[in-house]
């Protein structure tokens, strides 16, 4: 999946609000899954749908 601001995409890490959920997008503009991000001294989990899991426990790896 491919996301772009005003046509344009961006060339670093980004996070946009899509219907009330944040998701994540690498500087190609391929939304990340699955992974984890770090954003401004945070670490949030990416799920595979893509949405930022935040404020909840994430099992990685079965632990």
């Amino acid at each position: 999946m491919y996301y772009s601001v005003d046509d344009v995409v961006s060339n670093a890490f980004t996070k946009r609000m899509i219907l009330d959920s944040f998701f994540a997008f690498n500087c190609s503009g391929t939304m990340k899954v699955s992974t984890w991000v770090y954003d401004k001294g945070e670490w949030y989990y990416v799920s595979s749908s893509g949405s930022m899991i935040a404020n909840d426990w994430v099992k990685d790896n079965g632990k």
